[in-house]
């Protein structure tokens, strides 16, 4: 719990406790005590018509849909008819009981915000904290006491000097103990506060491991998928070559020795054969892979399915070249070296 919050509580008890006699003043004046029990019961009826007003309001409008004004002119009738008609006993003795709820939510509000702070977190407290809500809440204790005595003392009876007396005592204790628990809490909530700050780096460690290790794993699939599509690539442009080549053989053989024509399917066939090897494999599956990779801790297992990758995409550009020339010239083809070899497995880093 942070030193702030300590703070705040308190500050929010200490006046309720050392305030209590205020505090009984202002739900009495609240509640109209002084004054004739006919203007507390008008005073009373009003606020409660206001109450169920607003409710009937709410719930008519969900029966009347789209007519607020007919719904609210129902709500109006029937809680004015509803409150004035209300015994004013009953009023009255749903004043009191409102009033001294709205005292013991007053005192209690300390306790439940300390409840809030620990207990409702699912564990409690143990050693100097525990010590310090103890303190804590007998100071409260002591405080409303105080109030309460120096209030009786205030009556003109023969124990007016000993209810001054425990009054004074109390108080002084009250704010004692104040003190130690406000010391105490202070104290361990540092404390909390250093160590939620090593938990909180701790886990932040643990959480960036492992989003790095799922990240690596990430990494090193896609690697995998990368290897096997430019296998794919080098298999096909292996073919397409292959087939480019027997054209060229074809068409040198129709223009010197007189043979036929190569059909024009066959140009269209290794035309679309680039074509599928650029786009679809080259365009589509290599290459987003290979931005995908490019900031991988898989350096060199990426480097080297890069590097060859180019490779074969400058060999293409190369055969497209000779190919588009020899087809016009109507040369043949020559010796053609094999691909590059390609890097294994093992030197990529996925077997």
């Amino acid at each position: 719990m942070k030193t702030r919050d300590w703070l705040f509580a308190f500050l929010l008890a200490l006046p309720l406790a050392s305030a209590a006699s205020q505090i009984e003043e202002w739900v009495g004046m609240a509640f109209g005590e002084g004054t004739s029990e006919a203007t507390l019961t008008v005073y009373i009826k009003i606020m409660l018509w206001f109450l169920v007003f607003a409710a009937m309001h709410a719930s008519l409008q969900k029966s009347f849909k789209g007519h607020n004004r007919t719904s609210a002119t129902i709500a109006f009738v029937a809680s004015l008819i509803g409150v004035i008609y209300i015994p004013g006993e009953m009023i009255l003795t749903i004043a009191r009981a409102y009033s001294w709820i709205i005292a013991i939510l007053l005192v209690a509000l300390p306790f439940f915000y300390i409840w809030k702070a620990f207990g409702g977190k699912g564990k409690m407290p143990s050693g100097i904290m525990q010590s310090g809500m103890f303190l804590m809440v007998m100071a409260i204790i002591l405080g409303v006491l105080s109030g309460y005595f120096l209030q009786v003392s205030t009556y003109p009876t023969r124990n007016q000097p000993l209810f001054q007396s425990l009054g004074s005592v109390t108080g002084v204790a009250a704010g004692v103990l104040f003190l130690l628990a406000l010391i105490a809490l202070l104290g361990k909530s540092h404390g909390e506060a250093k160590s939620e700050e090593g938990e909180h780096k701790e886990s932040t460690e643990k959480k960036t491991y492992a989003e790095r290790k799922k990240k690596k794993e990430e990494d090193l699939q896609d690697l995998k998928s990368l290897y096997g599509f430019i296998e794919q690539y080098r298999t096909t442009l292996s073919a397409t070559i292959l087939f480019g080549d027997r054209l060229l053989t074809e068409n040198h053989a129709h223009r010197t020795a007189g043979g036929p024509p190569v059909n024009n399917t066959d140009w269209t066939h290794f035309n679309d054969a680039v074509q599928h090897l650029t786009t679809r494999i080259g365009d589509q599956k290599v290459m987003p892979l290979i931005t995908k990779l490019a900031h991988t801790e898989l350096k060199h297992g990426y480097n080297l399915l890069a590097g060859h990758f180019t490779a074969l995409l400058n060999l293409l550009e190369q055969y497209q070249i000779e190919f588009t020339n020899k087809k016009l010239t109507g040369d043949a083809p020559g010796p053609r070296p094999p691909l590059p070899a390609m890097p294994t497995r093992a030197d990529v880093g996925i077997t």
